[in-house]
């Protein structure tokens, strides 16, 4: 079977069942092995043909099939980046420009009173 078969087999039942959403919420990886993908040569995998023709199937909102063609054509997701460390540079500018205008705003409240 051609993977893009496959992918909108799993796309159908994830999108259109509530209970196959939360299988695969539960555990992607297991899911979509369970579904036979993990045997795929997914380079073969056109997301974005296969997510809009899935949509439009089941009647999804085209603003919704829009947003879901786009996540899909952008491929896997970057895992997310660590918090990037304080640096020397970075934090005593924002802070002493925060405390400059802080100490220029209560010393110009303190000229009015």
């Amino acid at each position: 079977m051609d993977v893009n078969e496959i992918l909108a087999q799993i796309l159908t039942k994830v999108l259109g069942d509530p209970a196959q959403a939360a299988a695969y919420a539960a555990d992607p990886t297991a899911y979509l092995e369970a579904e036979g993908l993990a045997s795929c040569d997914l380079s073969q995998a056109n997301m974005a043909d296969t997510v809009s023709t899935v949509s439009n199937s089941l009647e999804i909102a085209p603003q919704t099939t829009q947003t879901l063609v786009e996540v899909s054509s952008a491929g896997p997701a970057p895992a997310p980046a660590p918090a990037p460390a304080p640096t020397s540079g970075g934090s005593s500018s924002s802070s002493s420009s925060d405390a400059g205008s802080s100490s220029s705003s209560s010393s110009d409240s303190s000229s009015s009173s």
